[in-house]
């Protein structure tokens, strides 16, 4: 236990404490991170974590999206737009789509801020000039072998 003022607090209650301030800190533009000491992860899915508990987007578990990370650096903590729809935005509601559909690439130049219906409707692949693969005659045929079985 660490007495602050006339509490005491106990660990947990103390790294509360600290990741408090540093939030108070990083939006009156006191605190300035070093993003080379940040903890990155990389879940199974590709997407890539930033451990930065002072961020306004963080987690519970302090941990940020590092995409959602970035478009907040490029684009700023006002409210945003729709990159596809023009559609009026807020942090809490925007969705981070990567241009080229490649989870772990966070460049800024590769994220623009989306609403959810452009976001989940944008295909992969719908701005190539290439149409998709039309299927192979074997999947067509065992479409139909497991249609059979099914009937």
């Amino acid at each position: 236990m660490k007495a602050i003022g006339r509490l005491m607090l106990c660990a947990k209650h103390q790294q509360y404490a600290r990741v408090e301030r540093q939030k108070a800190a990083y939006a009156a533009g006191e605190y300035q991170p070093n993003p080379e000491k940040e903890k990155l992860s990389q879940r199974g899915d590709g997407y890539v974590f930033r451990y930065a508990p002072y961020h306004p987007l963080a987690m519970c578990s302090g941990y940020v999206l590092e995409h959602r990370y970035q478009a907040h650096t490029k684009y700023g903590a006002g409210d945003q737009k729709c990159h596809w729809c023009n559609t009026a935005l807020t942090w809490k509601t925007v969705e981070v789509d990567h241009l080229d559909w490649v989870r772990n690439n966070n460049d800024p130049a590769n994220l623009v801020t989306a609403c959810k219906v452009c976001n989940n409707t944008r295909k992969t692949g719908c701005e190539l000039d290439e149409p998709p693969a039309p299927p192979s005659p074997t999947a067509n045929k065992l479409m139909s072998l497991a249609r059979s079985f099914r009937d």
